[in-house]
């Protein structure tokens, strides 16, 4: 646990709800993967040119030589977390008729838990999708490439994509829409099948049936598509319009979590897109007396962290796709 001087005592029960919290449609925490727990809301981490790593020098050794060495020169970046929380307040009179007050705390510890993690949703959504993250590699699909259209080349599309970058990337990140969009394309389903349907109308292959995930990251050799699914509401509201978190495009990142479990000791190697930066995450509950008649009960829970892209050239995203 982080040493820092606290105001009020966590709640390590409701703390272990909070961290044991998961929502599977949030894809935040695997796009952007967390570090360990760092020792301080500070951080440093080692950026390097990646020429370090693929340039051999000569490995031979003479009878009386001396060995050739290698020293690993890299840039020191410094960043610092920000502190995510939210509250939610309850007065003595709601937990009147209420026979386990717990069950209420943790089911409002769960609620912000969610909220929270969709406003990390948001933020990750908002990286992965800009196309300033990514130096050069990005292109906007035109219309005659959209995943929406039948006569579109896609597979041609993604794998000239992924060729892109000078890091080749192994996984691939889309929306649910557009997941669904390339998964039920004839391109898609004639290639994982090896052969195109037999129902076909004019120059427009019609080819029902939706592929699988594993499927098509095996057609294009990636680790993993990884498709989120959370949604955004407008407002509070029952005429709330809810909005996908994931849309517009396509992202081909490379993953390695060897580049980002050293973070926390500032030995981090590998080369990868982006990581977050985690300090802490916890919940705590106090009271504000002077705040109704009978006083107020805060339940409080906070994320300490931040998304950072550290290597651009290792992804590449396309725009526009449906």
């Amino acid at each position: 646990m982080p040493q820092i001087r606290e105001a009020y005592p966590r709640d390590e029960v409701l703390t272990a709800i909070v961290m044991g919290y998961q929502n599977k449609a949030m894809i935040a925490d695997r796009v952007m993967p967390r570090t360990s727990p760092l020792d301080s809301p500070r951080y440093k981490y080692q950026r390097f040119a990646p020429g370090q790593f693929a340039h051999v020098p000569d490995t031979a050794v003479g009878r009386r030589t001396q060995v050739n060495e290698v020293e690993f020169r890299g840039e020191t970046v410094y960043g610092e977390t920000q502190e995510y929380a939210l509250k939610h307040g309850f007065i003595p009179r709601d937990y009147d008729g209420v026979k386990n007050p717990e069950a209420k705390s943790a089911s409002a510890t769960t609620a912000l838990s969610g909220l929270l993690d969709l406003a990390r949703e948001i933020r990750v959504a908002n990286a992965v999708m800009n196309s300033a993250n990514y130096g050069t590699n990005y292109a906007a699909v035109t219309a005659t490439d959209k995943f929406t259209n039948n006569d579109a080349d896609v597979v041609k599309l993604i794998r000239t994509a992924i060729q892109t970058p000078r890091i080749r990337p192994n996984v691939m990140i889309l929306g649910q829409k557009e997941w669904s969009a390339l998964a039920s394309h004839p391109r898609i389903l004639a290639a994982v099948t090896r052969a195109f349907a037999a129902v076909s109308s004019g120059t427009t292959i019609q080819t029902a049936g939706i592929a699988a995930r594993e499927e098509v990251a095996r057609l294009f050799e990636l680790q993993e598509i990884i498709v989120g699914e959370a949604e955004v509401a407008s407002s509070y509201g029952e005429n709330a319009v809810f909005s996908p978190t994931w849309a517009g495009g396509v992202a081909l990142h490379r993953l390695d979590t060897s580049a980002i479990s050293g973070v926390a000791a500032g030995m981090n190697n590998g080369m990868t897109w982006g990581f977050t930066a985690h300090f802490d995450k916890f919940a705590n509950r106090y009271s504000v007396d002077s705040e109704g008649t009978r006083g107020v009960e805060y339940i409080r829970v906070v994320d300490d962290c931040e998304e950072r892209v550290i290597s651009p050239d290792c992804g590449m995203l396309l725009t526009g796709v449906i």
